[in-house]
């Protein structure tokens, strides 16, 4: 494409994104409610349209496009969040602690006689007695 003919088709392209650009955002709020992660799922989107249409073309129903990206965008974030979540709840539960804090957390909770049966690498079991 030559030079003249790419640079007016990038300005009908960001045209047509400054018009539909209210309309794609409204819809996607509506449907995921969270403002911030919204606007930056429609802005990934619109950085996709920017990039692919001038080379490939425009589709047939740029608005309708635009949404379905944006769609697919917030729905990655919203899965990469919950699975963040998820990873740091496990990570909070699965820290390990020494044997002395471990020792030292039974008796602050009552226990007077704190002995170790069996220790193995990163294993020890414990026998406390109040």
């Amino acid at each position: 494409m030559h030079e003249a003919a790419l640079t007016e088709v990038t300005a009908a392209i960001r045209q047509l994104l400054r018009e539909v650009a209210p309309q794609v955002l409204g819809v996607i709020v509506r449907r995921y409610r969270d403002f911030a992660a919204c606007e930056d799922a429609v802005q990934e989107a619109f950085i996709a349209a920017a990039t692919q249409w001038p080379h490939e073309g425009m589709p047939e129903h740029p608005r309708a496009w635009l949404i379905q990206v944006a769609s697919r965008r917030i729905t990655d974030h919203v899965r990469a969040e919950a699975a963040r979540q998820k990873r740091e709840a496990l990570e909070n539960v699965l820290v390990p602690y020494r044997l002395e804090e471990n020792k030292e957390l039974l008796h602050r909770t009552g226990f007077r006689n704190v002995d170790v049966f069996c220790k193995w690498f990163n294993f020890c079991g414990i026998i406390a007695q109040k």
